[in-house]
């Protein structure tokens, strides 16, 4: 019985190590920006070439919900070029917000550029009330 469980620990444990290795991001280390969005909507560049977003959280002091819009882009035009990804940061005067680590990192082929705005669609450039959402994104 004792030989038995021997080999099975032998055959198990090397190919749980491995797996746990392969589903590493290349570099557990991200650079960070951060931001407080203006009033009027602007898209800002995280990285003007092929990269990966690690994290995203948004803080929200204003009573109606943000949305933070993700372009594949390097030069955005907010009201025409559509967002590739568009996340609801909730509202709420004593704050609110949300926190996402992405076990896969999203990765953008051209480049990363996000917007904050007050309307859902992909397009929108709403503006917002200034000095009342806090953006941070985690990239590689």
């Amino acid at each position: 019985m004792m030989r038995r469980l021997i080999v099975l620990l032998c055959l198990v444990l090397p190919l749980a190590a491995s797996a746990q290795i392969g589903n590493q991001w290349q570099t557990m280390l991200s650079s960070f920006t951060t931001a407080v969005a203006p009033a009027t909507p602007a898209a800002a560049v995280v990285k003007a070439t092929p990269g990966a977003v690690t994290s995203v959280t948004c803080f929200n002091i204003l009573a109606t919900p943000v949305y933070i819009k993700f372009f594949n882009a390097t030069s955005v035009t907010l009201g025409t070029t559509s967002a590739v990804m568009n996340m609801m940061c909730p509202g709420n005067t004593a704050g609110a917000g949300f926190v996402v680590p992405f076990v896969n990192a999203m990765y953008f082929t051209v480049g990363i550029e996000y917007a904050v705005t007050g309307g859902i669609g992909l397009t929108d450039n709403t503006s917002i009330t200034a000095t009342s959402v806090i953006v941070n994104i985690g990239y590689n």
